[in-house]
């Protein structure tokens, strides 16, 4: 039963359920506009991004050429689950950055280049984890490396937390420190002490790696 299946056959029992409808909607202010989520509004909603979804593939695949998908992934195991996941993570967000992103990430894992190099279906539990701000000021990370340079640890550029907050003008910069630890929990930035004063984070190699994975044609 596909997805969409399921919410009729949901929404179905609920709309019979007088006992349960009646005590969600004597919740004061929200309870209405709960029982019109689950007796319809769901299954209208997921149509609409699932529908967002195949339009943004649609587009993302005419910019592949023939010669480089691979035909064979796209009868594997791998590629129906990332699939299922992608929809299911698409079903899920409001935000069509978001799920703009989920095209691009698909449409890349059908091509043979970097298949043994990149890893979508990591990518993807990376990406789900991450609110479309917290994607933003990853991408003004990667984008500025070079302008946002506090300094140097093992090589590899830390991140003037000063710095950042001139390019990320739409986040405090309080919410800019929650960010930055957000990124280093799903792996994108890992802590360094530094010597430098509000310089806490590097990019990692992973973090690397999904952005030259989302820009791959």
């Amino acid at each position: 039963m596909g997805l969409l299946s399921k919410l009729e056959k949901g929404s179905e029992i609920y709309a019979e359920n007088t006992a349960l409808r009646a005590l969600i909607t004597a919740i004061p202010h929200i309870g209405g506009s709960i029982d019109i989520i689950f007796a319809s509004k769901a299954i209208k909603l997921i149509e609409e991004r699932l529908i967002y979804l195949l339009a943004r593939l649609r587009v993302e695949m005419k910019s592949l050429k023939e010669g480089i998908v691979d035909k064979d992934y796209l009868e594997s195991d791998e590629f129906f689950d990332l699939v299922m996941r992608l929809m299911d993570a698409s079903a899920k967000t409001c935000h069509k950055e978001k799920i703009d992103i989920y095209a691009k990430l698909l449409t890349n894992s059908v091509a043979i280049q970097g298949r043994e190099e990149f890893s979508p279906e990591d990518y993807l539990n990376i990406l789900i984890e991450l609110t479309p701000r917290e994607i933003d000021v990853a991408k003004i990370i990667y984008e500025k490396e070079e302008e946002i340079a506090g300094g140097h640890s093992a090589g590899k550029m830390i991140i003037d937390l000063k710095k950042l907050s001139e390019y990320c003008h739409f986040v405090p910069k309080e919410d800019l420190r929650f960010i930055l630890i957000r990124l280093m929990r799903v792996g994108l930035l890992s802590p360094t002490t530094g010597w430098f004063a509000d310089v806490e984070y590097v990019i990692t190699e992973v973090f690397r790696k999904i952005m030259q994975y989302l820009e791959i044609k």
